[in-house]
């Protein structure tokens, strides 16, 4: 179950890592149009990606709570050596 957790976190941080980077770039694209409605666009730019990044937080717990009742983990085969052997000795079936 550990081994679950651990790819059930790194999965959904690694995709919603990924989006948020890209809405970084698209938000830094085009927060200097801000300079012209009297804002100042770094104090804009760090208010808005602080914003996406609780979003972010929030999206990966949200995630992680569904999937991780999702995990089924399979139990390994115990099965005996002699169970899976056939014997084709003639000798043997008296």
């Amino acid at each position: 179950m550990p081994e679950a957790e651990r790819v059930t976190v790194l999965r959904a941080v690694d995709s919603h890592w990924v989006n948020h980077l890209t809405h970084l770039e698209s938000l830094r694209e085009g927060i200097g149009l801000r300079a012209y409605g009297q804002q100042n666009p770094l104090i804009a730019y760090k208010k808005e990606a602080f914003d996406l990044f609780k979003e972010m937080n929030a999206s990966i717990r949200r995630q992680i709570a569904t999937d991780i009742f999702r995990v089924q983990v399979a139990q390994p085969a115990t099965q005996k050596p002699a169970d899976r052997v056939v014997r084709n000795n003639p000798q043997s079936q008296n």
